[in-house]
């Protein structure tokens, strides 16, 4: 199972329990999931109950001047975008 396959797992387990209304012991017994387990997920998931658990990366714009240490190096390498 992959990472993502067993988030969306976690996830779907998260939204089932509380769906539920049980406590964590009596949910965990019904569907035969360890306490600390479940507690791990919610803890991971607690953020924000609608977003899911993993983040899509993105990339984050960078811009060096002329002062930085290493617009020089950057210029070199071909690489364009440096603000000046």
């Amino acid at each position: 199972m992959t990472q993502a396959e067993r988030q969306k797992e976690w996830e779907n387990r998260i939204a089932q329990y509380r769906d539920s209304g049980k406590s964590v012991k009596e949910w965990c017994v019904a569907n035969n999931v360890k306490a600390d387990r479940l507690w791990y997920w919610l803890r991971k998931y607690k953020t924000n109950k609608d977003a899911p658990l993993v983040q899509p990366n993105q990339w984050m714009p960078v811009e060096l001047s002329e002062h930085s240490p290493f617009y020089r190096q950057y210029q070199q390498l071909g690489l364009y975008g440096c603000a000046g």
